[in-house]
């Protein structure tokens, strides 16, 4: 899946396998790296939903 964010300060694209873990990297948007987020046993989930071009 390739999700593109365009902003008028940074585009970002994200690329990435559904149900796999990936490392997202942030640099030159917020200057960070994250995995999957756990926090006390709870998995922080992002929905994102396709858009009609």
């Amino acid at each position: 899946m390739i999700i593109k964010t365009l902003s008028t300060f940074k585009n970002y694209v994200m690329d990435f396998e559904v149900g796999k873990e990936f490392e997202e990297d942030l640099s030159g948007v917020d200057d960070r790296k994250c995995m999957e987020i756990r926090v006390n046993g709870v998995v922080c989930k992002q929905v994102f939903k396709k858009v009609q071009q």
